[in-house]
């Protein structure tokens, strides 16, 4: 049994890490609690600044047993082997920002928070998952426990899974709340409590070695997370650095891009203290890139943003910046982009909202006779299938990757969407969360960061603040023409008004990634027609779409066709993973 570190330390030791904690306990833990001074006083420790997390997590096991993981919170992943119970117990924070994986080799449990590291045990099952294949062709995330390899698993976000004599048992240890009513507060007082959770959840995430860095786009969460650090750290004599994916510098946006330089002008002129970097990360050799990919993570990531290019780990470096923040989470839990908001104001009795927003799009005779029917059962059926046809408009316009036989023997269409998309905004938050589609994410960008010294980190997804903002009456997260609200009062002052109340940002937030497609569609196309006859993919991937989007991306100079960016860099992994297996 073994839990493989491959990350630098990223939070300041007190001692040196130890596996011993004494009375048969022994303890590896890979991460970062936030909540120790409640931890060390409940359990009587003395000064919470003479301990590191994992002695904590060994208190936490004492007093409260197989129930201690509900009573931490942080980022974590760990490995606790009770000699008493004869009990193993594998760990995973609430929304999976720390990977734990985990295979059995006979009497053995192999642990690591890598693929890659389990792949090369003796033993260990080499043959895929197909039921992984599938899912990942039809863009769909339907397992968190699923991996690309049949012997190795995940463990699932928010869970602990116990081994002991009695077998092995996976238990759910938390869960979005979701309370009978929403809460009852005003617009003052909920956004003070807003900024209060929202300044917590970042200082949290700046305990540190050394400097810290934020991810920098002209989008509201970034900005609101970068300019709460920079006000944190203030007077603290650490320096803050921020990074901006963008263009080559007077280089003009293309279709489908986007470039932040003359919309940051005004936040970075009020935050002069700012170390900004520009990241560009054009590529000579893009299959190096992805080779490089595909053996950090043992088999092919699903979203590993440091696929795409090797600039921004490179510039963490040579800074030693060993943390990086992130707002990722934000718009899809707790900012709230407003999906389900007229199916809330219905559930919530919010009338006079409702009213309002239908007289603002449809005029006062329009909004009279609108209430009427979505007050109806036939109007909520209505909004149902609404937004089940928007769904399925959306999956329509995606030429499939997997061929519609082996698609539809693992049970899905070309395109899965498995997002919940129906009822109101809590319920589908609720839903999304509890889906691996966060953990995908994060699992994948973990791993990528760790094997290039550095560990992301997520103000969003602290379960503090979704908590909170989860619960909000809807006409707190929404107005008429203005989704986004709670954030938007909570960062006045903070944020300049050109970004804090803008509603048009879109397109590519890393352009790089699109000219990096661009610039080297050629190789691209080689190495996926390369595999036409590859016996690991042949049957089971659709190739001519692919290529014919590098070829019409060639001809046009710009990227395009059938097969979105995420679809073509997925097969150009794929073909690279099956050259790798193959060989082994």
């Amino acid at each position: 049994m073994a839990l493989l570190h491959v990350q630098r330390d990223t939070v300041p030791r007190v001692g040196r890490a130890k596996l011993d904690h004494g009375n048969g306990l022994a303890l590896l833990f890979s991460g970062r609690l936030d909540q120790r001074a409640e931890l060390t006083a409940e359990f009587g420790l003395g000064d919470s600044e003479t301990l590191d997390d994992e002695e904590l997590v060994a208190a936490a096991w004492r007093r409260f047993g197989p129930d201690f993981a509900r009573h931490l919170v942080g980022d974590f992943a760990l490995c606790l082997h009770d000699a008493a119970s004869g009990r193993l117990v594998l760990g995973r924070d609430h929304c999976g920002v720390m990977p734990l994986y985990h295979a059995r080799i006979g009497p053995l449990v192999a642990v690591a928070n890598c693929i890659e590291f389990l792949r090369i045990v003796p033993g260990i099952d080499p043959n895929w998952d197909d039921a992984w294949l599938a899912d990942t062709l039809a863009l769909a995330k339907r397992e968190a426990a699923q991996t690309p390899y049949r012997a190795i698993r995940a463990v699932p976000p928010a869970h602990t899974l116990v081994i002991d004599s009695m077998g092995e048992r996976s238990e759910r240890y938390w869960s979005l709340p979701m309370y009978p009513s929403v809460l009852d507060i005003g617009e003052e007082e909920a956004t003070e409590e807003f900024l209060r959770l929202f300044d917590q959840a970042v200082a949290c995430r700046l305990r540190s070695l050394d400097a810290v860095a934020s991810e920098l786009s002209a989008g509201l969460d970034s900005t609101a997370i970068a300019t709460s650090s920079a006000r944190h750290l203030a007077g603290t004599g650490r320096t803050l650095h921020t990074l901006t994916h963008a263009l080559p510098e007077g280089m003009a946006c293309a279709d489908g891009l986007r470039d932040d330089r003359a919309d940051l002008a005004p936040l970075l002129a009020q935050y002069p203290s700012l170390n900004h970097h520009w990241i560009v990360s054009e590529t000579d050799c893009f299959i190096g890139v992805l080779r490089r990919t595909l053996a950090r993570h043992g088999a092919p990531p699903r979203n590993d943003l440091n696929a795409i290019g090797e600039e921004l780990p490179a510039t963490l470096r040579a800074h030693d910046i060993r943390v990086l923040l992130s707002g990722f989470g934000g718009d899809q839990l707790v900012t709230s982009h407003g999906g389900g908001y007229l199916e809330s104001l219905l559930d919530e009795r919010d009338f006079a909202s409702l009213r309002a927003l239908t007289a603002t799009r449809h005029g006062p005779l329009g909004a009279a006779l609108r209430m009427l029917f979505y007050r109806s059962s036939i109007g909520r059926m209505g909004l149902a299938q609404r937004e089940a046809a928007r769904v399925r408009a959306q999956s329509s316009d995606l030429a499939g990757l997997g061929t519609p036989n082996f698609l539809a023997g693992h049970g899905l269409t070309e395109r899965q969407q498995d997002r919940p998309h129906a009822g109101n905004m809590r319920r589908r938050e609720a839903g999304l969360i509890a889906r691996p589609h966060i953990a995908y994410r994060v699992q994948d960008s973990a791993i990528g960061a760790f094997a290039n010294g550095f560990a992301y980190r997520y103000p969003m997804l602290d379960i503090r603040l979704m908590e909170f903002t989860h619960n909000l009456p809807a006409r707190l997260k929404r107005a008429p023409g203005l989704d986004r609200c709670m954030i938007r009062r909570a960062m006045a002052g903070r944020v300049p008004d050109s970004i804090r109340l803008r509603t048009d940002q879109g397109g590519a937030t890393i352009p790089s990634a699109q000219r990096n497609f661009t610039l080297h569609a050629g190789e691209l196309a080689t190495l996926i027609e390369r595999h036409r006859n590859d016996p690991r993919l042949a049957g089971k991937v659709q190739f001519g779409p692919a290529i014919e989007t590098l070829r019409q991306t060639q001809a046009r100079g710009d990227f395009g066709g059938p097969m979105v960016k995420k679809q073509v860099l997925l097969l150009a992994l794929l073909c690279l993973w099956a050259e790798r297996d193959g060989a082994d």
